[in-house]
Protein backbone atom coordinates (compact mmCIF):
# COMPACT_ATOMS: atom_id res chain seq x y z
CA UNK A 1 0.00 0.00 0.00
CA UNK A 2 2.93 2.16 0.58
CA UNK A 3 4.34 2.01 -2.39
CA UNK A 4 1.02 2.46 -4.34
CA UNK A 5 0.51 5.69 -2.18
CA UNK A 6 -2.40 4.60 0.13
CA UNK A 7 -0.98 5.47 3.16
CA UNK A 8 -4.58 5.35 4.94
CA UNK A 9 -4.20 1.20 4.05
CA UNK A 10 -0.35 1.51 4.17
CA UNK A 11 -1.50 2.59 8.41
CA UNK A 12 -3.68 -0.06 8.54
CA UNK A 13 -1.07 -3.03 7.85
CA UNK A 14 1.56 -1.32 9.41
CA UNK A 15 -0.27 -1.05 12.60
CA UNK A 16 -1.41 -4.67 12.56
CA UNK A 17 2.59 -5.92 12.03
CA UNK A 18 3.69 -3.37 14.68
CA UNK A 19 1.25 -5.42 17.23
CA UNK A 20 2.90 -9.41 16.15
CA UNK A 21 6.16 -8.44 17.38
CA UNK A 22 7.08 -6.29 20.20
CA UNK A 23 10.68 -5.84 18.96
CA UNK A 24 9.80 -4.90 15.28
CA UNK A 25 11.23 -1.03 15.10
CA UNK A 26 10.69 -1.25 11.43
CA UNK A 27 6.74 -1.53 11.76
CA UNK A 28 6.14 1.72 14.06
CA UNK A 29 9.37 3.66 11.49
CA UNK A 30 7.13 3.14 8.23
CA UNK A 31 3.99 4.15 10.33
CA UNK A 32 5.91 7.83 11.36
CA UNK A 33 5.88 8.60 7.99
CA UNK A 34 3.00 7.44 6.61
CA UNK A 35 0.73 9.18 9.83
CA UNK A 36 2.53 12.47 9.46
CA UNK A 37 1.35 12.15 4.98
CA UNK A 38 -2.16 11.90 6.67
CA UNK A 39 -1.83 14.51 8.47
CA UNK A 40 -1.79 13.12 11.85
CA UNK A 41 0.82 14.68 13.74
CA UNK A 42 -0.47 12.59 17.31
CA UNK A 43 -0.44 9.59 15.62
CA UNK A 44 3.67 10.55 14.09
CA UNK A 45 5.41 10.95 17.67
CA UNK A 46 3.34 8.34 19.29
CA UNK A 47 5.07 5.90 16.40
CA UNK A 48 8.05 7.57 16.69
CA UNK A 49 7.97 7.24 20.67
CA UNK A 50 7.24 3.19 19.59
CA UNK A 51 10.22 3.22 17.30
CA UNK A 52 12.64 4.48 19.80
CA UNK A 53 11.86 2.50 22.59
CA UNK A 54 12.13 -0.67 20.17
CA UNK A 55 14.90 0.39 18.99
CA UNK A 56 16.83 1.26 22.58
CA UNK A 57 15.62 -2.32 23.55
CA UNK A 58 17.48 -4.09 20.39
CA UNK A 59 20.54 -2.00 21.00
CA UNK A 60 20.74 -3.41 24.59
CA UNK A 61 20.78 -6.72 22.94
CA UNK A 62 22.98 -5.85 20.43
CA UNK A 63 24.87 -2.06 20.21
CA UNK A 64 25.98 -2.54 16.58
CA UNK A 65 22.93 -2.85 15.20
CA UNK A 66 22.83 -0.57 12.66
CA UNK A 67 19.18 -0.99 11.73
CA UNK A 68 18.10 0.06 15.03
CA UNK A 69 20.55 3.23 15.34
CA UNK A 70 19.24 4.30 12.20
CA UNK A 71 15.25 3.67 13.24
CA UNK A 72 16.03 5.02 16.95
CA UNK A 73 17.76 8.17 15.09
CA UNK A 74 14.73 8.81 12.92
CA UNK A 75 12.54 8.82 16.16
CA UNK A 76 14.92 11.36 17.64
CA UNK A 77 15.04 13.80 15.28
CA UNK A 78 11.04 13.78 14.95
CA UNK A 79 10.82 14.10 18.87
CA UNK A 80 12.54 16.87 18.52
CA UNK A 81 16.44 15.52 19.95
CA UNK A 82 17.69 16.34 16.63
CA UNK A 83 21.49 16.21 17.94
CA UNK A 84 20.96 13.19 19.77
CA UNK A 85 19.14 11.99 16.53
CA UNK A 86 22.64 12.56 14.60
CA UNK A 87 24.93 11.41 17.30
CA UNK A 88 22.72 7.80 16.41
CA UNK A 89 22.78 8.56 12.60
CA UNK A 90 26.55 8.97 12.58
CA UNK A 91 27.06 5.51 14.71
CA UNK A 92 24.72 3.58 12.77
CA UNK A 93 26.81 4.69 9.34
CA UNK A 94 30.33 4.10 10.95
CA UNK A 95 28.64 0.56 11.97
CA UNK A 96 27.09 -0.44 9.04
CA UNK A 97 28.33 1.50 6.27
CA UNK A 98 27.59 -0.75 3.66
CA UNK A 99 23.93 -1.13 4.17
CA UNK A 100 22.27 1.04 1.77
CA UNK A 101 18.91 0.41 3.70
CA UNK A 102 20.72 1.99 6.64
CA UNK A 103 21.98 4.96 4.50
CA UNK A 104 17.98 5.38 3.11
CA UNK A 105 16.68 5.88 6.41
CA UNK A 106 19.51 8.10 7.50
CA UNK A 107 18.88 10.05 4.48
CA UNK A 108 14.58 10.08 5.73
CA UNK A 109 15.93 11.00 9.11
CA UNK A 110 17.74 14.16 7.89
CA UNK A 111 14.81 15.70 6.02
CA UNK A 112 12.54 15.71 9.07
CA UNK A 113 12.43 18.72 10.41
CA UNK A 114 14.99 19.62 7.82
CA UNK A 115 17.34 18.53 10.25
CA UNK A 116 20.47 18.53 7.38
CA UNK A 117 19.04 18.74 3.81
CA UNK A 118 22.20 18.29 2.18
CA UNK A 119 23.49 15.67 4.82
CA UNK A 120 20.06 13.78 3.33
CA UNK A 121 21.21 14.60 0.02
CA UNK A 122 24.86 13.09 -0.13
CA UNK A 123 23.69 10.04 1.56
CA UNK A 124 20.61 9.76 -1.02
CA UNK A 125 24.01 9.78 -3.63
CA UNK A 126 25.96 6.87 -1.83
CA UNK A 127 22.49 5.08 -1.81
CA UNK A 128 21.36 5.50 -5.60
CA UNK A 129 24.59 4.85 -6.99
CA UNK A 130 24.59 1.48 -5.53
CA UNK A 131 21.08 0.21 -5.58
CA UNK A 132 20.47 -2.40 -7.81
CA UNK A 133 16.09 -2.67 -7.37
CA UNK A 134 13.99 -0.09 -9.78
CA UNK A 135 11.64 -1.00 -6.67
CA UNK A 136 13.32 0.82 -4.32
CA UNK A 137 13.47 3.70 -6.89
CA UNK A 138 9.47 3.28 -6.73
CA UNK A 139 10.26 4.02 -2.96
CA UNK A 140 12.02 6.87 -3.29
CA UNK A 141 9.63 8.54 -5.91
CA UNK A 142 6.99 7.86 -3.67
CA UNK A 143 7.60 8.10 0.09
CA UNK A 144 6.67 11.65 1.80
CA UNK A 145 10.01 11.73 3.68
CA UNK A 146 11.82 12.57 0.77
CA UNK A 147 9.10 15.83 -0.09
CA UNK A 148 11.78 18.66 1.31
CA UNK A 149 14.30 17.57 -1.69
CA UNK A 150 11.75 16.19 -4.21
CA UNK A 151 12.11 19.37 -6.03
CA UNK A 152 16.29 19.91 -5.26
CA UNK A 153 18.08 19.08 -8.89
CA UNK A 154 20.87 16.94 -7.26
CA UNK A 155 17.99 14.25 -6.47
CA UNK A 156 16.37 14.37 -9.84
CA UNK A 157 19.27 14.06 -10.99
CA UNK A 158 19.77 11.38 -8.72
CA UNK A 159 16.84 9.15 -9.75
CA UNK A 160 17.13 9.92 -13.24
CA UNK A 161 20.58 8.37 -13.17
CA UNK A 162 19.63 5.34 -11.09
CA UNK A 163 16.90 4.96 -13.80
CA UNK A 164 19.54 4.98 -16.38
CA UNK A 165 21.69 2.43 -14.92
CA UNK A 166 19.03 -0.13 -13.88
CA UNK A 167 17.24 0.36 -17.63
CA UNK A 168 13.85 2.02 -15.59
CA UNK A 169 12.03 3.58 -18.09
CA UNK A 170 9.83 6.90 -17.01
CA UNK A 171 7.90 5.36 -14.24
CA UNK A 172 9.40 3.32 -11.57
CA UNK A 173 5.78 1.69 -11.28
CA UNK A 174 6.34 0.16 -14.70
CA UNK A 175 9.46 -1.61 -13.56
CA UNK A 176 8.03 -3.66 -10.18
Amino acid sequence: MFRRNRMPDAILYWEKASRLMESDFHSPLMLQTCYLDNGDEPGAMDAARRTLERAETTLLKDPTNGAALSAGSSSLIMLGEIDRGKDWLQRALLLDPDNIMVMYNSACSLTWKNADLDGALDLLEQYFERLESPGNILHAEIDPDMDPIREDPRFKTMITKAKERLGVAGDAAAAE
